[in-house]
């Protein structure tokens, strides 16, 4: 994903966390982080900030998830 994405120079690359179904990656979106490419980005530099991106959408969505399991 992440070398598709800077060999097309995508403007965005997304990360998305979302509830797991019987299909693949078709459950309902929980949170979703965008990510802006920028020119200089080399496959290192944005997976390390896809990873960052990850781990706030992971505690984002445990916390949506509590809230939800509270209501």
């Amino acid at each position: 994903g992440l070398n598709y994405a800077l060999s097309k120079r995508f403007p965005l690359w997304g990360v998305v966390v979302h509830e797991v179904t019987p299909e693949l990656d078709s459950g309902p979106v929980i949170t979703f982080k965008t990510l802006t490419l920028r020119p200089t980005d080399t496959f290192t530099a944005l997976r390390e900030r896809a990873r960052e991106q990850e781990t706030e959408a992971v505690l984002e969505s445990i916390q949506i998830i509590q809230r939800r399991a509270q209501s």
